[in-house]
């Protein structure tokens, strides 16, 4: 392990809408958010985040939500609805972390 690399978390990973467990190493030399960024994944924070969202999953929404004018909270029982087969445990709730990480990402991409 390389001595930069000192912080490991506990991280839920939101793919398709699935929450999985994810141990991630975060390095002192970069930000977490870079770090994150590089997995194809998107924080719900800046600093120490503890839920992540796939990129992939992000576009989707953003598209759903502009141009079909879906609303998030829609968007997120969908998914709730679609995974409910699934025999994994629910951890977090999926509406709360992801608006805020929306939010962010929404008010980044018109910063540009």
């Amino acid at each position: 392990m390389l001595l930069c690399c000192s912080t490991v978390l506990n991280s839920l990973i939101f793919v398709k809408g699935r929450q999985h467990q994810k141990q991630i190493v975060f390095c002192e030399c970069e930000s977490d958010v870079v770090t994150l960024l590089k997995m194809s994944l998107w924080p719900n924070s800046a600093k120490r985040p503890v839920v992540a969202f796939h990129l992939k999953l992000m576009e989707l929404a953003e598209a759903l939500v502009l141009e079909c004018q879906v609303s998030l909270q829609k968007f997120c029982d969908m998914l709730d609805m679609i995974n409910k087969s699934s025999l994994l445990p629910k951890w977090v709730n999926l509406y709360y972390f992801f608006s805020i990480s929306f939010g962010v990402l929404h008010a980044k991409a018109h910063e540009q």
